[in-house]
C-alpha cells in the first residue's frame, strides 16, 4: 500500500516538472517571435527628468543663454496651439519633442531650428496648426498666436480674455523651462498626437517595443 502510495507521489511530481519545463518553453519560444512589449512610462518614473530636486537653485530666465527671442516666440506659441488649457506637464512635454527632433541626427536631421520644426512637411503637416485654415482667411493658428504672445510679453492684456492671457503667460514660462533643459519626456520622443489616437499608437508602440507615455489628452512615444 505504502509503495502505491510513493509511485503515486512520484507520478504527480513527474507530471509537475514536465508541466512546469512546458511552460518554461512557451515562454523562451514567445519572446523569439514576438518583439518586447513596450510599457507605458509614468511621470513618476521619469522624476529625475523634471529637474524638481533643483528647482530652489533653478530660474528659467537662463534659456536666452542659448535661444534666441525668435526661438521664444515659435516655441511658446507652438505650445499654446498644441496644448492649451493643458497643464505644465503637457506644455513641457510638447516642448521636449520640439527640441528632440531640432537635436536629432537621424530621421529628423534635416530640420535644426525651433521654426524649422514646427512647419516641417518632408512627411506631411507635422503641426496643424502651422497649416492656413480658410476660416482663419488662409492664416494659421500660430499666425493667431504671435500677436497674443508680443501683448503678454510687452506686459499688456489688450483686448483678451483672461483665460487666454493666463494660457499664454503659463506657455511663456513652459518655453523657458523647456529651454533651461526640463524635461517631462525623453531625449528619444519625437512624436505627440491627441487621445483620439490612443488605441492606435498605444498598440503601434506595444509591437514595436517603443516606450511611451500619456500626459493628460496627449500620448508622446519614440521614434
Amino acid at each position: 500500500m505504502r509503495l502505491r502510495i510513493v509511485k503515486k507521489h512520484l507520478s504527480m511530481i513527474s507530471l509537475r516538472a514536465a508541466a512546469d519545463l512546458l511552460l518554461v518553453l512557451c515562454i523562451a519560444m514567445s519572446w523569439e517571435v514576438c518583439p518586447a512589449q513596450a510599457a507605458p512610462l509614468s511621470l513618476s518614473s521619469l522624476s529625475g527628468l523634471t529637474g524638481e530636486e533643483d528647482q530652489e537653485a533653478f530660474s528659467n530666465e537662463k534659456w536666452s543663454e542659448n535661444y534666441t527671442d525668435e526661438d521664444l516666440k515659435y516655441l511658446a506659441c507652438v505650445i499654446y496651439c498644441e496644448t492649451e488649457p493643458l497643464g505644465y506637464e503637457a506644455r513641457v512635454a510638447l516642448g521636449n519633442i520640439v527640441l528632440n527632433r531640432m537635436n536629432s541626427t537621424t530621421d529628423w536631421g534635416h530640420v535644426n531650428t525651433i521654426k524649422d520644426v514646427i512647419y516641417d512637411n518632408k512627411w506631411g503637416r507635422q503641426f496643424d496648426c502651422a497649416a492656413p485654415k480658410k476660416k482663419l482667411g488662409n492664416k494659421t493658428m500660430m499666425d493667431r498666436a504671435f500677436p497674443l504672445f508680443e501683448t503678454i510679453l510687452a506686459g499688456e492684456t489688450g483686448d483678451y480674455e483672461w483665460w487666454q492671457v493666463d494660457g499664454m503667460t503659463g506657455c511663456i514660462e513652459a518655453a523657458k523651462d523647456v529651454m533651461c533643459g526640463i524635461k517631462t519626456v525623453p531625449d528619444s520622443f519625437v512624436y505627440c498626437r491627441g487621445e483620439k489616437y490612443f488605441k492606435a499608437d498605444i498598440a503601434s508602440c506595444k509591437e514595436t517595443g517603443r516606450r511611451y507615455l500619456i500626459i493628460e489628452k496627449h500620448i508622446y512615444y519614440e521614434n
